[in-house]
């Protein structure tokens, strides 16, 4: 035998067995329809109060994004990310023909976010972050803003401390009840304050005034009040410290006279400074039988708030020029001597001016420091042979005033004079004429030192201000110098200023920094529009600052978030949730302080007729309420309340989810014949219950169905005729239609196979064959070889013998 024929018969074997094995029962497979989990909160913000709240609906999601309903009791097995912040129940059950489940969501009193996740056997997880938040609306702590913030050192300087109650967001809350504030200084050498006030029942601000001194340096004011969150400000006292110590006094003098000296404190720069305390001088002299300094101005005080002390003195009797030297001295304090020179008088010639201080401070007030005296030729003292009337004149009055007449009395060499500085700082000619006018004039410069008004410095003494339509000294406008450093206006200077949103910050126009002062606040009025304005401030001569911007927030619940579950649609049969939250202007949920109610309407009314009536119950944040529909279709809900802002949220209304499902006859369990029709039957139910009346279209992937549209019969099924003159896979669709319960689309997988014994082969069945011929074909080679390895003669005798 060849192993042609062999191959050939193997070959047909294996086609034949493949043909019969594909005609062996097989089972189609049916389109499986899934749902989805999906996690609804119903509020923005559930509050962080260690409580449990019921704001979380879980609920199932067919196809098209539409309500499906749970064939039966459906387990729901949840977790949360984060549980520091929030907690779960471990499961919820769906129930049977149900469409959502409620979840409580128990909080911590940490605020944050956390991911509450959903899953079940057979559907879709789903999963939601979930905020969590503290409560706003009544006051937790206390916000302090110091106006200004840095004063000049210089006595009984005045600012304010503005107080504010907020939340705990920082947006300003009314009082509950009157609200006792206490405020301490941490030194007060530099700064005192207030001890105590009240902020009264409904109100939010309250101001406190603080009072500076001569010591430099920063201190810091408490603020608290029982129950509340404390806070600080911190003041800076700014000036010149004073480094040395400069003596002077006239000279040359005539022998066995009267003398005036002055002892005046300076800063490294020779500046004058004023004496942050009482500070006392000792003063000696080098000779005390030339000069001679009783005891009691061994000793003198230059008291606080002074800038120099003024000491007497008396030269001894000689007959050529000698000198001495008058010392001071302060510990801490460089000092500088003053040498005098004694000699014999000459008749007078010329009038001299000198001033002690030689510097004087701008600060507007008098001081006895204009010497005018008189000298013979040469220089030498002379003393006046009767009394001698000096007139005086200042160039620059703005600057600093002369008393306009001096007398040197009879037997005197000197008299002294009064001067009186303006708040500008500058330097004027000082003019002496003998009214007699025998005498040589004199002329010398005063000069005034302080820090000259450059530029305004402006700054909010609030972060948010409540909307209320009041008014408030909200804006402190200080002058400051080229230097950065406080200045005093010289004169009374306009402030002018513009509020970019009148509508929301109101301002008067301008204000009076008054002569003196270095700050002033400005008022602004707000109304009960929430927002954020720029109040822009200017004055003539002086560099503008930078526009300050002040933000307006209404205390306490300004509007309402409205939210409804399950979304995007709610099934008639199974109503939904509804949630209304009060929030502030921020969007934080707020706390009521009294009963709010709420009105909701819909603008369908078939899906919702009447209005309803809801509280939001004082010392809670938001309401939940059952929401029972009465016809499918779209509406936008809305929640109005006095006072409030309204809030809106579409809803999509459903008739339930229903179910279909397409059932093959067991005739076509093999799948169907090419050319052969199979009928399909699908069925219809809504919450277990058959539908008649819904329309049904049919399609296929391949083939046709027929007819290609039908209605339910009250056992809640259609059928339809499918055939395929195509084999291969079919798909076949059955789109149900119910009126006021949606569309829902089944589908089905069938198999067609040839109706021919060839048409019925199949790729496993061939494969099996064709391991058979394989098979067939070497049982026959191996049959072959042996043959051919046998002896003829034993062939032979093998045929004999048979």
């Amino acid at each position: 035998m060849r192993r042609g024929p062999l191959l050939a018969m193997a070959i047909v074997l294996a086609l034949v067995l493949s043909m019969f094995a594909a005609a062996m029962p097989g089972a189609t497979q049916a389109a499986v329809q899934s749902n989805s989990l999906k996690v609804t909160p119903l509020v923005s913000v559930v509050p962080a109060d260690g409580l449990s709240h019921a704001v979380l609906v879980v609920s199932l999601t067919g196809s098209q994004n539409k309500p499906a309903i749970a064939s039966g009791p459906l387990q729901v097995f949840l977790s949360s990310s984060n549980p520091g912040v929030g907690q779960v129940p471990s499961s919820v059950t769906i129930p049977a023909v149900g469409n959502y489940a409620i979840v409580n969501l128990t909080t911590t009193t940490s605020p944050g976010s956390t991911t509450i996740s959903a899953s079940a056997q057979g559907e879709n997880s789903g999963s939601v972050q979930v905020k969590t938040g503290l409560l706003s609306g009544f006051p937790t702590a206390i916000e302090a803003y110091a106006a200004p913030n840095q004063q000049a050192a210089q006595p009984e300087s005045n600012g304010t401390v503005a107080l504010e109650l907020v939340d705990n967001y920082g947006n300003p809350a009314e009082a509950t009840a009157p609200t006792a504030v206490t405020l301490s200084s941490s030194d007060t050498r530099i700064l005192n304050v207030t001890g105590l006030l009240s902020i009264g029942s409904g109100q939010v601000l309250a101001s406190a005034t603080y009072t500076t001194g001569l010591l430099t340096g920063s201190a810091t004011i408490s603020i608290s009040a029982l129950g509340l969150k404390s806070t600080t400000v911190t003041v800076d006292v700014v000036g010149s410290t004073p480094t040395q110590l400069k003596v002077e006094s006239v000279t040359p003098s005539p022998p066995d006279s009267t003398l005036e000296g002055t002892v005046w404190l300076e800063d490294q720069s020779g500046n004058p400074v004023v004496a942050p305390a009482d500070i006392s001088v000792s003063l000696t002299s080098s000779n005390f039988s030339l000069v001679n300094i009783p005891p009691q101005f061994q000793n003198v005080t230059i008291y606080a708030g002074t800038t120099y002390a003024e000491f007497m003195y008396s030269t001894g009797d000689v007959q050529n020029p000698e000198s001495a030297t008058i010392t001071s001295a302060v510990t801490g304090l460089t000092s500088y001597g003053f040498t005098e020179t004694v000699e014999p008088p000459s008749a007078p010639t010329s009038i001299h001016l000198d001033f002690m201080p030689s510097v004087l401070l701008a600060d507007n007030e008098s001081y006895q420091s204009v010497y005018v005296y008189l000298t013979g030729t040469g220089g030498t003292p002379a003393v006046a042979p009767a009394t001698l009337s000096v007139d005086l004149t200042s160039s620059t009055p703005s600057v600093a005033t002369v008393d306009s007449v001096v007398d040197i009395y009879q037997g005197q060499s000197f008299g002294v004079g009064n001067t009186s500085t303006t708040y500008l700082v500058g330097s004027t000619q000082v003019t002496a004429v003998a009214f007699c006018n025998c005498l040589n004039p004199a002329t010398g410069t005063l000069t005034s030192y302080g820090q000259a008004p450059y530029a305004l410095e402006a700054a909010t003494t609030q972060l948010n201000l409540p909307a209320n339509g009041r008014s408030f000294d909200d804006i402190a406008v200080q002058v400051m110098s080229q230097q950065g450093k406080p200045a005093v206006a010289p004169s009374d200077i306009v402030i002018n200023f513009s509020s970019s949103s009148p509508s929301i910050v109101g301002v008067k126009g301008s204000a009076i920094l008054e002569k003196g002062q270095d700050s002033v606040l400005i008022p602004i009025q707000t109304s009960t529009v929430p927002g954020t304005a720029s109040v822009s401030i200017f004055a003539q001569d002086l560099t503008s600052p930078q526009p300050i911007t002040v933000t307006t927030t209404v205390p306490g619940a300004s509007g309402t978030t409205l939210t409804f579950a399950p979304q995007p649609g709610i099934g008639l049969t199974n109503d939904g949730i509804g949630a209304v939250q009060l929030v502030d202007s921020s969007g934080e949920p707020v706390t009521a302080r009294a009963d709010v109610g709420i009105t909701l309407t819909a603008s369908n009314l078939s899906v919702l007729a009447s209005p309803l009536n809801l509280t939001v119950p004082a010392g809670s944040s938001y309401l939940t309420f059952p929401l029972v529909l009465k016809s499918p279709g779209t509406a936008t809900f809305t929640a109005t309340s006095q006072g409030l802002l309204p809030s809106s949220a579409q809803v999509e209304v459903e008739s339930a989810p229903f179910r279909s499902v397409i059932v093959a006859p067991s005739s076509a369990s093999s799948g169907p014949k090419q050319g052969n029709p199979v009928t399909l039957t699908v069925v219809v139910s809504l919450q277990g219950e058959p539908v008649q009346g819904a329309e049904v279209s049919w399609s296929s992937s391949i083939g046709s169905v027929s007819p290609q549209s039908e209605q339910t019969g009250s056992n809640g099924e259609a059928q339809a005729s499918f055939v395929s003159q195509t084999t291969g896979k079919a798909v076949v669709y059955a789109q149900v239609t119910y009126e006021g319960g949606g569309s829902f689309t089944s589908s089905l997988s069938l198999t067609v196979s040839s109706s021919s014994a060839l048409g019925f082969l199949s790729n496993d069945y061939l494969i099996l064959g064709l391991v058979a011929a394989i098979a067939v074909v070497v049982a026959a080679d191996l049959y072959y070889l042996r043959r051919r390895r046998t002896p003829k003669k034993t062939i032979l005798s093998d045929l004999k013998q048979a």
